[in-house]
This record gives C-alpha cells, structure tokens and sequence, in this order.
C-alpha cells in the first residue's frame, strides 16, 4: 500500500503524463486496475487501429489497385452488396480478435494474485468490447478512402493519418485543457479506456462512433456506386 501511495502522489506531480496516456486520476493509475489499463487498453487501440487501415484496404483499394476488381464486379451481384459483405467480413474478424483479447485478459489476471483480487472479469470484458467501436470507425474511414483515392498507397497515408491525428489531437486537447471542444475531433476521445474500466461503458459514446462509422459506410456506398473501376 506504501508503494501505491508513493506512486499516486509522484503520479500526481506530473499531470503531464496523466493527461497524456489517459490514464484518469491518480489513485487510480497507480492502482493495479489503472496499470493494466495503461500496459494494455491504453496502447492496443494502436494495434487494432492499424489492423483496421490494413482490413479497410481489403475493401477495395486492394482489388482496384490489382486490376482484378472489376472481374470481382462481374459477378451478377450489385456493388452495395459487395462492399456490405467485405465490411461484414471484416467486422466479424475484429469481434474475434476482441473475444480472443478479452478471454485472454480473463486468463492472465486470474493466474494473478495481484490482479484477480482487484479487476474483475466484468471489467475486462466491457473495456475490451469497448475497442470494437473505434476499430470499426477506423475501418470504416479507411474503406471510404481507398473508395474516394482509389490507389492502395494513397488510401493507407490518409488511414494512418486519420489514426495519427486523431491521438495527437486527443493528446494535445487533455494538455491543453480545452474541454471538448478539439478532443471532440479525435476517436481516442471516445474511446476513453480508463473511464471505461472504472464505471463501465459510456452507452452514448458506442452510439456516436457506431453512428459515424454508419455514415461513412454510407458514403462509401453512394461513391462507389458511381464512378468507374480503374483498370
């Protein structure tokens, strides 16, 4: 308990690394929750982030880019179809890689005396579901790009870009204290993995980057439907 206590209080001394790896108050970041939390779901939304840009590629950037999309087309298919059934596709590997994470987490912290004591499997299973949104945004943006640019390339700077930007806006919004105002811009923001482990899933943020990640599938969609695969 000396120990936590030493390291909510050097913690405390430097918001600065607080507010940048998200990792909510002291207390509990010097918890064994808050440090799980930073070691973990504080940093694999960068890994599902950029399985993501490389699923969303797959959409049709890949194809396009191989001259084989419009062999892919000539099925007697219509095109929304094609794109529905490669999201669907690809949502589906994601929701495995969260159940896989999540039993994994489960796992490993009840073979810990020091965890298993302090997180339960509550908490483990709802901050790994709550990846699913902002993986599926990122995918989503990403399917939209490799539509609007066409070129494999192209479509990948403008997803990692999107990835990039959207944690050093979060990053630079917490530092800044700027409220919601540029935070409200970035994913990260509503990704939020230390609230999430402390009180649960914050039901209108699921909402908002579900809902956004719809519109821009719609938008991909409606572009794709109109103009002409390259050859």
């Amino acid at each position: 308990s000396k120990l936590v206590e030493h390291t909510t209080t050097l913690l405390a001394s430097v918001p600065f690394l607080l507010k940048t790896f998200g990792g909510g108050d002291a207390a509990f970041m010097a918890s064994p929750a808050g440090l799980l939390n930073y070691s973990f779901f504080g940093w694999v939304m960068w890994m599902l982030s950029g399985y993501a840009v490389a699923a969303g590629l797959n959409i049709t950037a890949n194809e396009e880019e191989r001259g084989i999309l419009d062999v892919v087309l000539s099925a007697p298919l219509p095109r929304w179809r094609v794109l529905a059934e490669k999201l669907a596709a690809h949502i589906l590997v994601l929701v495995g890689i969260v159940l896989i994470s999540a039993m994994g987490m489960v796992v490993a912290v009840s073979l810990s005396s020091v965890l298993r004591d302090q997180v339960t499997p509550g908490q483990l299973v709802v901050s790994a579901i709550n990846m699913l949104p902002s993986a599926i945004l990122v995918l989503a943006f990403t399917a939209l790009a490799g539509v609007v640019f066409r070129r494999r390339n192209t479509a990948m700077m403008v997803g990692t870009f999107f990835v990039v930007a959207s944690f050093l806006v979060e990053t630079l919004g917490r530092n800044l204290d700027t409220g919601g105002g540029l935070r409200a811009l970035s994913y990260f923001n509503y990704y939020d993995s230390a609230t999430v482990m402390q009180h649960g899933l914050n039901v209108g943020n699921v909402g908002l980057l579900l809902g956004a990640a719809a519109l821009l599938t719609a938008l991909t969609v409606w572009r794709f439907q109109r103009r002409e695969i390259g050859i």
